[in-house]
């Protein structure tokens, strides 16, 4: 339930934190809200945090016999059951951020900027944005992991993860907020687009390519910077390797 709502207030504050969304002030309100929200999910969260992001959440799930970053038994229906209830989560969040977004703001359905949906600029192409999204939900990935591990106890403790989080998004959204829109994940592009019922033709950047740079980011985390070896699956074992 709290994720539900930190994904809400993540989603309105996006939308709802500066009138100029292509202004520094926007970055770094979205870096920081980023940053209080991931600490609080950590912190109250005992099953597992989805870091507010499906493509996070679905690298972390499908991954997990190697890490083990989800602790959730051996039992292969639940750990996929776990998972999934994070991105519905996150999912029913953002669409309820959208929803008072519009609520509080009748008139963002008006205009170039739809209920802020992101799209394509400065001469984007949808084969070069998929690189940008799929490279910054890649960077983010890595960034949260290697900033984070799966003992709770540590995590609650340690402020400076998620401030390590929240400015490596104000970073990508000011490499990437010009072409695309700065998205990296794909509840923050679908839910507006079904609130406002107005779908890009796009679409399918917003959502295929944070899913490839999550698995990319999480790939490059577990062979490069860990001592696992890289298996598939949600079910973790008693005896793997810790971080």
């Amino acid at each position: 339930m709290f994720l539900l709502v930190a994904k809400q207030t993540f989603i309105f504050t996006f939308f709802f934190g500066t009138p100029d969304r292509s202004s520094s002030p926007r970055f770094l309100t979205e870096g920081l809200s980023y940053s209080t929200l991931i600490y609080l999910t950590t912190v109250i969260n005992k099953y597992g945090v989805g870091y507010l992001n499906p493509a996070v959440t679905f690298a972390i799930m499908v991954t997990n016999k190697s890490h083990g970053r989800y602790q959730w038994g051996t039992s292969h229906l639940t750990d996929w059951k776990r998972g999934c209830y994070l991105i519905l989560a996150q999912f029913v969040g953002g669409t309820l951020g959208a929803v008072l977004v519009l609520a509080t703001i009748p008139n963002s359905m008006k205009g170039e900027d739809v209920l802020g949906i992101p799209a394509l600029n400065y001469g984007s192409t949808p084969s070069s944005a998929f690189v940008f999204e799929t490279f910054g939900t890649f960077f983010l990935t890595w960034v949260i992991l290697c900033n984070t591990c799966r003992n709770r106890s540590v995590i609650s403790k340690n402020v400076t993860a998620p401030m390590a989080i929240g400015l490596a998004t104000v970073s990508l959204n000011i490499f990437a907020f010009p072409f695309t829109g700065a998205s990296f994940n794909p509840i923050r592009a679908f839910a507006p687009m079904l609130v406002s019922w107005s779908w890009a033709p796009t679409i399918f950047v917003y959502l295929i390519a944070p899913l490839i740079g999550g698995l990319l980011g999480m790939f490059v985390y577990v062979m490069a910077f860990t001592n696992f070896s890289m298996k598939f699956g949600c079910g973790y074992a008693a005896d793997t390797k810790t971080d």
